[in-house]
């Protein structure tokens, strides 16, 4: 008697890899956004900070009950301007995010049921911009290093 068995062919190798590829690189995605959550955490003292990736392509930084959300327009800009470029310096270099927004938000939760969220800013900036920045912050360290 013959079994009658499955045998793999080149459609269904093909798809598995491809499913592995997608589950692989959403596994680098979460790694990155857990590396930028840790080192934001370090660097701002905060810990309720939430970040999410849409299409692979757009990253969201929400800073919820920060001190920087009742900061005035012109420093609360500047803040977020800071903390997207450094954002982008943690990007590793296959990273295929071209827009991070940074948003401060307000969240209470009431009467233990309800969740009221508050927007008290977005900033949304373009990833490219941001690396410009960033080569300028570095030829501007590396010239000071050198003159002293």
């Amino acid at each position: 008697m013959k079994k009658n068995c499955l045998k793999p062919n080149r459609a269904s190798n093909l798809l598995i890899a491809g499913l592995l590829i997608v589950f692989l690189s959403g596994c680098a995605e979460l790694d990155d956004m857990l590396k930028i959550r840790s080192e934001l955490v370090r660097q701002y003292n905060h810990k309720n900070i939430s970040i999410n990736i849409k299409d692979s392509k757009n990253m969201t930084v929400i800073f919820f009950n920060s001190p920087f959300g009742v900061l005035g327009e012109t420093e609360r800009r500047a803040k977020a301007n800071e903390i997207a470029v450094f954002c982008v310096s943690l990007f590793n270099e296959a990273s295929r995010i071209e827009n991070l927004s940074i948003i401060f938000m307000k969240h209470e939760r009431k009467f233990f049921i309800a969740d009221y969220t508050q927007t008290i800013a977005e900033y949304p900036f373009k990833v490219s911009d941001l690396k410009k920045i960033l080569l300028q912050h570095k030829i501007r360290d590396t010239i000071i290093h050198s003159i002293h």
